[in-house]
């Protein structure tokens, strides 16, 4: 039963499978982690992130950018959290969309079905780019209406271009005229060489119609039609019905007069997923926006203490100028320059206070007294002050410092880690949204490959996973459709930290019989169910060796009580035997000396007819009756004798049987433990099943 149940919980159907494999491959192909980091990026500065999902000519048919918040539109009724939602339980975005400035080269390659008049189109518009309204003129077009109008041309307007000019140079993320002008930059937006590209995508209806025919054979059938259908194009119809179902479509806006439109098939849901953080009756407000007002009041401390690094003089010395030396052939200023230039090099100065180098009488004043011009105390207390500024702001986004690695000696491993833990708890809210968008991008992940795949005759994945493993697999496209294949993942703090513990486990695992091979898939896999089924077959181990030396243990006990019980009976042969020979022998005994006391007493058969003991038989015939008895008890005994052995014979025969079983079984318990552990040794790894082509 408990195979049953492993192998129930366990059970994966083909189209499951599948799509495991394409979400392992899409996450190395288009390289999801980066994306997340990026998108989480987004979230922490403008609490928002998207991802978008669109078709593009690759081989998988679909592509996935993250899209920048501010270039990114949505519409939605209020206090909505999430752009889009795979599952349907919740209401979502009804329009979403970006809005991005490409270059012709760009627009080109991510727009397929751009046609080439559309693309000379654009090439046109940059040859007479400035004017107000790009139009050929009519000039000698016999067609041209007579009189005032016959000619039509647009006039330049300076004003109108350097209006637009400005407009679209201020698109641009590094701002230089200068240099856009002069042609020493690769950013030319200024000059009309990008074009403002809208991608657009809504929920309408589409209408559908219900068809009852009859068939060749005059069945009534049924099909759905679309509203292309005319009445009539089947002679046997007997009824249309028609509908509306809901529809996802997708336009693309090139300049002012490119459109693109067609129905989104890709997803039945917004291709434009993502999430506006805690936007439910208030201001979306990401934790950038509240470390603002502590970084202005940063930036305030250390500007002031950059000016006050930049008034410092520090400690100078207060010296009376007629003290200072008198320099032959020199002025005033060389005195002092000389003055200054010993106490530097030498480190000693000079003092002549001579009544002609004072020009006053002698006293005795000191030299030079020291005047502290520093403001340590000022600078200090900036810094301090920013110190408390920045670790207030890490403690109201939730960031301790002891999570930042900044734990002080004093401090015990106990208030440490509960530290770390409410710093985790604090910041968890982030992370589930986080966790929450990438799970619906997953799922969109495998609906796009989903509809994609299910449409080719055969779906092949041939990928190198990132732990360098190869993986291939091959399903028909028949087995995927209509397939509702469903993603469910955690990854929250106390799950990285039970991952951390089992693998922890690493160790004592090999102590408790543990292989190498299961160190390296307890290391290899993500999965906690992965992680169970590991030590369950460790479990499964430790009780099959368990259960064999317990086998082997009782085998060697009843073997031991067989052979008590075989000396057991050879001892109770051995004593029968000789209470057998004792009896016999005293039983001859007795009779030899009653008869030596006759013949001693009585001469008994010296006389052929003597008859000593009066019972009418002479003595001879009773000798002779007596040898015979003799003869029979010797009969008897060795009959008794023969009796024993063959007794004990048959006894030890089964007893060396039962040894022989013993060992037999023994040999072949040894055995199995001794395959048991080559297999465990010797298993190989689980590879991925390459279908037959």
């Amino acid at each position: 039963m408990e195979e049953v149940k492993d192998e129930i919980d366990s059970y994966t159907s083909v189209a499951e499978k599948w799509a495991n494999h394409v979400l392992t491959c899409m996450k190395a192909e288009l390289n999801i982690k980066e994306m997340s980091e990026d998108a989480f990026r987004d979230m922490l500065i403008s609490a928002r992130e998207y991802y978008h999902i669109y078709e593009d000519n690759s081989k998988t048919g679909f592509n996935v950018e993250v899209a920048n918040p501010k270039n990114t539109w949505f519409l939605t009724t209020p206090d909505r959290k999430y752009t889009s939602d795979p599952t349907g339980r919740s209401r979502a975005s009804y329009a979403a969309g970006t809005v991005n400035v490409m270059e012709l080269s760009e627009i080109i390659e991510s727009i397929p079905e751009l046609t080439k008049d559309e693309i000379d189109h654009l090439r046109s518009s940059l040859q007479d780019y400035g004017l107000i309204n790009v139009r050929e003129s009519n000039l000698g077009n016999p067609d041209a209406t007579p009189g005032i109008d016959s000619v039509m041309y647009d006039t330049f307007d300076p004003l109108v271009l350097q209006t637009r000019m400005m407009i679209e140079s201020e698109m641009k993320e590094n701002n230089d005229g200068l240099k856009d002008f002069l042609g020493l930059t690769n950013n030319v937006s200024s000059f009309g060489y990008k074009y403002v590209v809208v991608r657009a995508y809504w929920i309408s209806k589409r209408k559908i119609g219900k068809l009852i025919y009859e068939d060749e054979l005059g069945n009534e059938q049924s099909m759905l039609v679309d509203e292309n259908y005319k009445k009539g194009t089947i002679p046997t119809e007997i009824s249309l019905e028609w509908g509306w179902v809901n529809q996802w479509y997708q336009g693309i806006k090139i300049r002012p007069d490119i459109y693109h439109i067609k129905p989104y098939k890709l997803l039945d849901y917004c291709p434009i997923i993502g999430i506006n953080y805690e936007i439910k009756n208030t201001e979306a407000k990401s934790t950038v926006d509240m470390m603002k007002p502590f970084q202005v009041l940063y930036n305030v401390c250390m500007n002031q203490l950059f000016r006050l690094l930049e008034k410092e003089i520090g400690n100078v010395a207060s010296v009376n100028i007629r003290r200072v030396p008198r320099v032959k052939d020199g002025d005033g200023q060389d005195d002092i320059d000389i003055w200054e230039m010993e106490a530097r090099e030498r480190g000693i100065m000079f003092d002549d206070d001579s009544p002609e180098n004072t020009k006053a009488p002698v006293s005795n004043q000191t030299l030079a007294r020291n005047v502290d011009l520093t403001r340590t105390q000022e600078m200090q207390a900036r810094y301090n002050l920013a110190v408390q500024l920045k670790n207030e702001c890490w403690e109201l986004i939730g960031m301790s410092k002891q999570r930042l690695g900044s734990v002080s000696a004093s401090e015990s491993a106990t208030g440490t880690q509960a530290a770390i833990t409410q710093s985790y708890s604090q910041t968890e809210p982030l992370f589930v949204a986080h966790e929450y968008v990438l799970l619906q991008l997953y799922q969109a992940i495998v609906d796009a490959a989903l509809y994609v795949e299910s449409a080719k005759p055969q779906s092949t994945l041939s990928y190198i996973t990132n732990k360098g493993e190869s993986a291939f697999v091959q399903v028909n496209g028949s087995d995927l459709k209509l397939r509702d294949i469903k993603v469910f993942f955690t990854n929250r703090p106390e799950d990285r930290e039970m991952f951390k513990q089992l693998r922890d486990l690493a160790q004592p695992l090999m102590q408790n019989g543990g292989s190498i091979y299961d160190v390296i898939e307890l290391y290899s896999t993500d999965s906690v169910r992965q992680m169970k089924k590991v030590f369950r077959s460790l479990k499964d181990r430790q009780e099959a060796l368990q259960n064999q030396a317990g086998q082997q243990k009782q085998q060697e006990l009843e073997q031991n009580s067989q052979i008590a019980q075989a000396q057991i009976q050879q001892a109770t042969q051995q004593h029968e035997e000789q209470m057998a020979h004792d009896d016999h022998q005293k039983e001859l005994d007795r009779e030899s000396k009653e008869k030596i006391a006759i013949i001693q007493a009585t001469g008994f058969g010296k006389v052929g007819y003597e008859d000593t003991n009066e019972n009418d038989v002479p003595d001879v015939l009773e000798t002779a009756r007596f040898n015979h008895e003799k003869e029979v008890a010797d009969k008897d005994f060795n009959l008794k004798i023969n009796e024993i052995a063959n007794k004990n014979k048959q006894a030890a025969d089964q007893t060396a049987l039962g040894r022989e079983k013993l060992g037999i079984e023994k040999q072949k318990m040894q055995n199995d433990l001794r395959i048991e552990k080559l297999k465990i040794k010797n298993k190989p790894k689980p590879a991925a099943k390459k279908p037959k082509k």
